[in-house]
């Protein structure tokens, strides 16, 4: 028999996870959380992404291990609010941009509680004045792991005893290695979800009047696009990603006026150019008198037709999408604007003689931070290696879905189908430069809300 349940999530991280949680505890206890990958590290084989691009390297990863938990499990716990100047757009309906005051309010309050009652870690002792001269503390949702480190907040930690085996008995249910294929409608409102173990390759169809789509951006455009159009699948516009570009250098404790090696994290807003400047620091594995610098921009990518998702081959199941990506000229803006602060951060710090700061072409020729990371240890003390993140490995994908547009409501509500609900950053009217995290986490809860009225 197939499977049953009167609330369906699809996608067990940040976004499935917070609202599957707020869900529970209204006091909705049949509760399915469906997820392509498995409960821990290997019990899945990687799963394959389901798009191509049309300009490699920029979204062209093939394959990921999936976890329940998902990127929560993997991120660095910032917890920045969406800036003014980003919320002020009037893309953005005004009951969202109304309630995320107050939900903003709410979810830090409850991540700093987790953290221990504050959302600066204890180790901000340095300053980094001689690189940010305003800057501040990075505000993360952190907390000691019990082996000398660090590890940030994820919902997983409140949802555990669902993956549990047993009786229902009103218990939610995380369901591992479960593939979404399809929706199923009848007579415009949600009946189920069509979906695939991806052990033995069964298809079947789970029951439900209600349904939460939170696979992630592009799944969860792949999902809507079949509802919307299974013959002549439209094209989704306004995909983006953070646009991040920085340099990383080997330095002596001195130039940032210290005694010693030591970690820092902190940040600085420029809103004229769309971003937030950052600098983090840490101890040379390789060489405990040394810091390692790090300092990226991250700025804001608009949303336009620059960059769209398309369907190409709706005879295969399930579909894949092909992601064009591009700048439109705001975007390039943000790009030279961010190049001529990070040069600025660099001249100010290591002095005009220094050696001279190239970063590379962020569409034509990206250089990843990896790579750069790994070229700056054989370089000598004070070369600067450049890099940036193409599109798509920042992981901050947004904007295919935005609230109170053509295919979800002002509370996230499927417009194609009554009963379905989309969460995450595809919801974003616009991304502002704040990592995403923290908006996730509130607008889960207002589309949360959303689900139990509706």
């Amino acid at each position: 028999m197939s499977e049953t349940a009167d609330v369906v999530v699809v996608g067990a991280g940040l976004s499935g996870l917070e609202c599957a949680s707020a869900i529970v505890a209204a006091g909705v206890g049949d509760v399915l959380v469906v997820e392509t990958g498995g409960a821990r590290t290997g019990t899945t084989a990687p799963t394959p992404l389901a798009w191509v691009s049309t300009a490699p390297p920029h979204y062209v990863r093939t394959s990921r291990e999936r976890l329940v938990g998902g990127r929560s499990l993997d991120w660095h716990g910032v917890v920045l609010r969406l800036e003014e100047w980003a919320l002020a757009d009037p893309a953005w309906p005004a009951p969202a941009r109304s309630a995320l005051s107050s939900l903003y309010e709410q979810v830090e309050g409850e991540l700093a509680d987790w953290a221990g009652g504050t959302l600066s870690r204890d180790r901000q002792i340095h300053g980094l004045g001689r690189v940010l001269p305003a800057g501040q503390a990075v505000p993360q949702a952190v907390r000691p792991d019990g082996d000398g480190g660090w590890r940030a907040y994820t919902p997983l930690d409140r949802c555990t005893s669902w993956m549990a085996s047993g009786e229902r008995g009103g218990q939610p249910r995380v369901r591992t290695g479960c593939q979404a294929l399809t929706l199923v409608t009848r007579a415009g409102r949600v009946s189920g979800v069509r979906v695939q173990d991806r052990g033995t390759g069964d298809t079947e169809t789970i029951t439900t009047t209600t349904l939460v789509l939170a696979a992630g951006t592009l799944d969860n455009t792949r999902l809507v696009a079949q509802l919307a159009g299974a013959d002549r699948p439209p094209a989704f516009t306004g995909v983006n990603d953070h646009l991040v570009q920085g340099f990383v250098v080997r330095l002596p404790p001195a130039a940032l006026g210290w005694p010693q090696p030591a970690d820092a994290f902190e940040y600085l807003a420029c809103g004229n150019i769309r971003s937030n400047l950052f600098a983090r620091t840490r101890a040379v594995p390789e060489n405990t008198q040394e810091v390692l610098l790090d300092v990226w921009a991250m700025g804001e990518q608009l949303r336009s037709e620059h960059n769209a998702v398309s369907f190409p081959d709706p005879g295969r199941v399930p579909w894949y999408g092909l992601v064009t990506p591009g700048l439109s000229e705001p975007d390039r803006a943000v790009l030279a604007g961010q190049r001529r602060e990070l040069t600025k951060l660099w001249t100010r710090l290591a002095g005009r003689q220094a050696t001279a700061l190239r970063l590379p072409d962020f569409l034509d020729t990206p250089f990843a931070f990896d790579r750069a990371l790994a070229r700056v240890m054989s370089e000598p003390l004070a070369v600067p290696v450049g890099y940036c993140w193409p599109l798509g490995t920042v992981e901050h994908e947004s904007g295919t879905l935005p609230l109170g547009g053509a295919h979800v409501g002002e509370t996230g509500e499927l417009s194609a189908a009554a009963g379905g609900y989309v969460v995450g950053p595809a919801t974003f009217p616009r991304s502002g430069a704040a990592n995403p995290s923290l908006t996730t986490l509130a607008l889960a809860r207002w589309t949360a809300a959303r689900v139990l009225t509706g």
